[in-house]
């Protein structure tokens, strides 16, 4: 349906003439988005996907809606799957040179709220582990 939608607003007279056209044409020449912005809305997604299960998790673990191991696992799992996905970005570099980018260097990233938004859910997520971790060993 997302397709005949494209295809009607590219071109106004109708879909394209023959099968063979319509099912050959790529979907990249109906959306045209250029690789930057197409990086650019992936990255805001997943950061704000990131920011928003952060501050979820660390406000029902302070409220006493997820006990302590559940609120552990989940922020370490998001923790490592969000950072995986920041080294993923720095693919040719050295493991610690990568890890350097991504806590030191804010230029690094293709905006200064990317930045932000990983050191800030870095540091709730490492809380929540540290504070679930510490009360479950008292």
């Amino acid at each position: 349906m997302l397709n005949l939608f494209l295809t009607i607003a590219r071109y106004p007279g109708g879909a394209l003439e023959t099968f063979e056209d319509r099912h050959h044409f790529p979907i990249a020449a109906l959306h045209p988005m250029d690789e930057d912005r197409r990086y650019a809305m992936q990255l805001f997604i997943v950061n704000l996907f990131a920011i928003a299960t952060s501050a979820i998790l660390a406000l029902s673990y302070l409220f006493g809606a997820v006990p302590g191991e559940v609120a552990f696992l989940t922020a370490f799992t998001l923790a490592a799957s969000y950072g995986g996905y920041q080294l993923t970005q720095r693919d040719g570099m050295f493991l610690g040179e990568a890890l350097r980018d991504m806590f030191l260097r804010p230029a690094s990233y293709p905006r200064r709220t990317a930045y932000w938004a990983y050191v800030g859910c870095t540091c709730v997520l490492a809380f929540i582990v540290a504070q679930s971790a510490a009360l479950e060993l008292i």
